[in-house]
C-alpha cells in the first residue's frame, strides 16, 4: 500500500523536498542564523510528513472501501469524473450483453423452427416409403437407412439446442432400466437386422431415478456409435458389478491416444477421419446430459477388440 501511495503522489513529495531545500539555501545565502535555518527546515519537513501521513490514511480508507467493491461516499472532482466514465462503460457492457442475449435467443428460435420444418418432409418421405410402388425399388432398404440417419441427425441437433437452452427442464421419476434400454433397442431394430448384428441383454432389472427422455437419448447415441463401428459380432447391454449400465460392442475399437478425448466437442479421432462417419458431437452431448441428470459416462476400448461404454446411473 505504501508503495502505491508514494507512486501516485511522487510529484507532491518531490515538491515538498524541493521547497525544503530551496528554503535552506535561500536562508543560508541571506546569512540567517543556522538555528533559524534548521528550525524553518524542520517545520517544512514536519508539515510534509503530516500531509503525507494524512494522505496515506485517506488512501488506506478508500482502498478498503474499493476492496469491498463499493464506491466511497466522499469523492474528489477527478474521482467523480472517473466514476462517471466507469458507469458509462458498465452500461455499455450491459447493453451489449442484452443485445447478445436477444440475438442468441432469436438464433435458437430460428434453428429450432427450421429443424421442426425439416422433420415435416422427413415424415412425408417415411410415409412414401410405405407405398407399394416405392417398396418395389431395389434400393428400398438403403433409402430407409438414409432416412433413419437424417432423423438421427435432426434429433441430435434438436437435443443440442434444448440442452443449451436456459429453459430446459428435467423430469426425474422412478423407472425400470430394462424398459428404457428395450425402447432404445427397438428404435435400432432395422439397423441390427440390416447389419446382421446380434444384441444381447442381461441383468437389466434395476430401478433407477432419472429423466427418461435424456437417458434414452444417451443410450440411443451410444447404440448408434456401436452399430456404426461394428461390422460383425454382437452388441451386449448389461449392468456390471458396480451397477453401471454397460454397452459393449465387438467393433473396430478406439485408438489409445484418442480415448481420453472422445467426449470433447467436435473430436472425431482416427476412426472418424478414416470412416468419415463421425460428427464429433454425439458423445459430447452424452457427457453433458449425464452431468445434468446426476450421472457420468466413461469408456474403455482397444483397437480391433471393441469398445465398452459405462453409464453411471442414480439407483433406487
Amino acid at each position: 500500500m505504501l508503495y502505491k501511495y508514494l507512486k501516485q503522489n511522487i510529484k507532491m513529495i518531490s515538491l515538498y523536498i524541493t521547497i525544503m531545500i530551496l528554503n535552506a539555501v535561500i536562508l543560508y545565502f541571506e546569512n540567517v542564523d543556522k538555528t533559524a535555518i534548521m528550525y524553518s527546515t524542520s517545520v517544512i519537513l514536519y508539515i510534509g510528513i503530516v500531509v503525507v501521513l494524512f494522505g496515506m490514511f485517506r488512501f488506506y480508507k478508500k482502498s478498503k472501501v474499493l476492496k469491498r467493491k463499493s464506491i466511497p461516499k466522499k469523492l474528489t472532482p477527478i474521482e467523480e469524473a472517473y466514476v462517471d466514465i466507469i458507469n458509462e462503460k458498465v452500461e455499455e457492457i450491459e447493453k451489449l450483453k442484452s443485445e447478445n442475449g436477444i440475438k442468441r435467443k432469436e438464433m435458437m428460435e430460428f434453428y429450432t423452427m427450421w429443424l421442426h420444418q425439416v422433420k415435416t418432409p422427413i415424415a412425408a418421405l417415411n410415409f412414401l416409403l410405405q407405398e407399394d410402388e416405392v417398396k418395389e425399388l431395389a434400393n428400398h432398404k438403403e433409402l430407409e437407412n438414409e432416412l433413419f440417419k437424417i432423423e438421427q441427425y435432426v434429433e441430435m441437433v434438436l437435443s443440442y439446442l434444448r440442452m443449451e437452452s436456459d429453459s430446459t427442464d428435467y423430469d426425474f421419476e422412478k423407472y425400470c432400466l430394462e424398459d428404457i434400454v428395450k425402447q432404445a433397442v427397438r428404435k435400432y431394430a432395422r439397423q441390427f437386422i440390416r447389419k446382421k448384428i446380434n444384441v444381447e441383454l442381461n441383468n437389466l432389472d434395476m430401478e433407477i431415478i432419472t429423466d427418461k427422455k435424456w437417458l434414452l437419448f444417451v443410450i440411443e447415441q451410444v447404440l448408434s456409435n456401436a452399430l456404426k463401428y461394428t461390422n460383425e459380432g454382437k452388441i451386449k447391454i448389461y449392468t456390471d458389478a458396480y451397477e453401471r449400465l454397460v454397452i459393449e460392442d465387438s467393433g473396430i475399437g478406439i485408438a489409445k491416444e484418442d480415448l481420453p478425448r472422445i467426449f470433447e466437442n467436435g473430436f472425431t479421432g482416427y476412426n472418424g477421419r478414416i470412416e468419415m462417419k463421425s460428427t464429433g458431437i454425439g458423445l459430447y452431448l452424452c457427457k453433458n446430459v449425464m452431468k445434468n441428470i446426476g450421472g457420468d459416462i466413461t469408456a474403455d476400448s482397444e483397437i480391433h477388440k471393441g469398445t465398452k461404454i459405462f453409464i453411471n446411473l442414480t439407483k433406487m
